[in-house]
């Protein structure tokens, strides 16, 4: 079970090492954390199985024999733990090729009736560690992101606008961040002696505009509660995150870490599949997923497609029904385990949960997600249930807790934002500029109230497609999730998801609930644009002779 995964992870490891480096110090380390992190991302060769019996020792051996995985005494004795005494008390069964070694290792730590553990690649050696030392102990990281402020810039330029003009819209509150997207300059913009922002000084690259927007994105969209640490600046303790001409400093834990290793590629994914049309720049292809992660989406994928399917022949559970049996019967071929932390917490026990009454499911006629809800609903338990797709594994656990289960996902919105911002674009240039017919001179509403400016019309074709991220943004604010409806948004409801934007390209923290009608909301606009189009060609937009307003005093 284990020779195959350990080469494949000699073979994986990348070259950490110049050309004649000599292999020592730094170097060394740097190629002993790549080769345990190419061994605990490769699939597991065989199936894999432990249960009451089995120790954490056995489970050492069996997946890592040739790494050295140790303990961190101070914090394991202090919870009065050894791991070669630690005993897995529920069971733990894995399919070949599906899940990771990393996975393997997770699910039992989860499996050990003891205090929560978790696991840290501590240069080369797996280290096995109670889960707040392990969560609260930071390690910096430094990521090269020139090429995404390059691409992004001309997303974030601020049009030049007169210093005494900016100065009245500063003063007169005109910029309102907390709206669902940026200011057209920062407040500092108005120190400028010469008359323009910062992104339109020649001493300025434009792609440093997007440097803060991206800082902010990744702050928004990494950590927080399933990995039990945040950011400093937006939670009062936790991670750091620096900018330096093009170049990010992250303080964080290993595994906020491997959030923004994904999050960057999947940026830089979407860019180099989902080009502007009218851009003739082309976006590199960027870093490969971590295999770990890649892995981890394709069972996510298989499980997803396994719950969409419709039931294909009847089911009916008797009162008294175990739970486990059930969902066993309606997921023959996937991976159902509790969520024991979440589940202990409430007294709550997978293998005692039984139905309360008989549940009768026709068939042809529900998808199995469908029926696994009804299932839940039907048990014989104070907490309502919930399940939740965790990497390829169906994670019974409470509804609460399923409803603060955020994870982050990359939607390319490009081509939609092309298609609406000619019919927005004279009303909305960027995301607060709004442009309407007074007597002259114009103006420009930024927020409230009304002030005086040069110009507000959009200058390029991507001026015209940002000119619909407002609208789009409301949108998917006000008709996906909510208290009710899978889950709350931090921008509308003071707690919950958060909803960003890069370039064209949203980035989404959310439940699983969210996301899915995210996604089909999204397709149906795309079917939309498809099947009824405007009948006017493409490019027209409402004249500015049409928007009548009062003129402002």
């Amino acid at each position: 079970m284990t020779a195959a995964p350990l080469l494949l992870a000699c073979l994986l490891a990348p070259p950490d090492t110049a050309a004649g480096e000599p292999e020592t110090g730094l170097a060394l380390q740097r190629q002993a954390v790549a080769q345990l992190e190419a061994a605990l991302d490769a699939p597991l060769a065989e199936p894999f199985a432990v249960g009451p019996g089995d120790t954490l020792s056995d489970v050492v051996a069996d997946l890592l024999p040739d790494h050295v995985v140790l303990t961190e005494g101070k914090d394991l004795d202090w919870v009065g733990s050894e791991l070669r005494e630690l005993p897995v008390d529920a069971p733990v069964a894995l399919p070949a090729g599906r899940f990771s070694t990393r996975t393997a290792f997770e699910l039992t730590l989860d499996a050990i009736g003891h205090e929560p553990l978790t696991l840290r690649n501590a240069g080369g050696v797996l280290l096995i560690a109670d889960a707040y030392s392990g969560d609260t102990l930071f390690e910096t990281r430094i990521y090269p992101v020139r090429d995404l402020l390059t691409a992004a810039g001309p997303a974030f330029r601020v049009p030049p606008i007169p210093y005494e003009d900016l100065v009245a819209a500063v003063q007169a509150g005109g910029f309102n961040p907390s709206m669902g997207g940026r200011p057209l300059v920062d407040a500092s913009a108005v120190q400028n002696p010469k008359g323009t922002t910062p992104p339109d000084d020649p001493a300025v690259p434009l792609a440093l505009a997007a440097q803060q927007p991206l800082v902010d994105l990744i702050v928004a969209s990494t950590g927080g509660q399933k990995n039990r640490v945040g950011w400093k600046n937006q939670d009062g303790r936790g991670g750091t995150i620096e900018a330096f001409d093009g170049v990010l400093t992250i303080r964080q834990n290993q595994a906020n870490h491997r959030q923004i290793e994904t999050l960057l590629a999947d940026l830089r994914a979407a860019f180099a599949a989902h080009p502007w049309s009218f851009s003739e720049a082309s976006f590199p292809a960027g870093d490969p997923l971590p295999a770990g992660v890649a892995l981890r989406r394709r069972s996510a994928a298989e499980l997803d497609a396994a719950l969409d399917l419709s039931l294909a022949a009847a089911a009916r559970f008797e009162a008294g029904t175990p739970l486990a049996a059930a969902l066993a019967a309606l997921l023959p071929d996937q991976v159902v385990l509790p969520d024991r932390p979440r589940l202990s917490d409430v007294g709550l026990d997978l293998r005692t949960i039984v139905l309360e009454g008989p549940v009768r499911l026709p068939a042809g006629l529900l998808p199995v997600r469908r029926a696994v809800e009804i299932v839940l609903a039907g048990c014989d338990v104070d907490e309502p249930l919930a399940a939740c797709n965790d990497g390829g594994v169906l994670k019974i656990t409470t509804r609460e807790h399923a409803e603060r289960f955020l994870v982050t996902r990359v939607y390319p919105t490009r081509d939609l934002l092309e298609k609406s911002g000619p019919r927005a674009a004279p009303r909305q240039v960027g995301r607060y500029l709004h442009r309407v017919k007074t007597t002259p001179p114009a103006v420009c509403n930024i927020g409230s109230p009304t002030v005086p400016l040069a110009s507000c019309d959009p200058e390029t074709p991507l001026d015209v497609a940002l000119a619909a991220r407002n609208p789009l943004f409301d949108m998917i604010l006000n008709v996906t999730g909510g208290y009710e409806g899978g889950g709350p948004w931090e921008r509308t409801d003071g707690r919950g998801g958060a909803l960003e934007e890069f370039d064209g390209v949203l980035v989404v923290r959310q439940t699983q609930a969210v996301h899915r009608q995210i996604e089909t909301l999204l397709a149906g606009l795309r079917a939309a644009n498809a099947v009824r189009p405007w009948t006017f060609p493409a490019d027209r937009s409402l004249p500015v002779e049409e928007i009548e307003e009062e003129p402002t005093e």
